[in-house]
């Protein structure tokens, strides 16, 4: 018996080789959805980013209402998508967040888009908005993400272009 009153007993050779073999970490094939360890561990020792498209009013609006709102201890970095950074970020990423024509936010070496990246900035905001971001994770992500992408859609045409990038 163990320490809990419970009767130890050894599994029986059938069971045994039946078990899979341990696997190396270099054999294992990963598939979440983030960046590679290499270029995560770059990213880790870099404020978090927030990677907005400079060339959309509304995410110049955005980044221009975030900015103030940010709180002090926050390590919140913009950068533009068509920048030569913003570039190479989203080329590190795998291939369907890529493809994502969307806001990608870097937090702690973890990539987020969409409205899963909306709700996080939350986190970077004073107090006062921060109490905001266990309520909006009870709306669900395809709900969230559907007015997202609605508003995604249509952004270009509610928001007049910048003549400059404010980030």
């Amino acid at each position: 018996m163990d320490e809990l009153g419970y009767w130890l007993v050894a599994p029986r050779a059938s069971v045994v080789n039946t078990l899979p073999k341990p696997v190396s970490y270099n054999q294992t094939k990963f598939r979440y959805h983030s960046i590679d360890v290499t270029q995560s561990l770059l990213i880790m020792t870099q404020p978090d980013l927030l990677l907005l498209d400079g060339e959309c009013g509304m995410c110049n609006r955005g980044a221009i209402f975030l900015r103030p709102r940010l709180s002090d201890e926050s390590s919140l970095r913009f950068v533009a998508i068509e920048s030569k950074e913003g570039a190479e970020i989203i080329s590190s990423l795998p291939m369907k967040m890529q493809l994502a024509d969307s806001v990608y936010l870097i937090r702690q070496g973890k990539p987020f888009i969409r409205s899963a990246a909306i709700v996080r900035l939350l986190l970077y905001q004073h107090w006062w908005w921060k109490w905001l971001y266990p309520i909006s994770w009870l709306i669900p992500l395809p709900i969230r993400d559907f007015i997202y992408r609605f508003i995604a859609k249509r952004r270009k045409r509610w928001f007049s272009s910048p003549t400059e990038c404010s980030f």
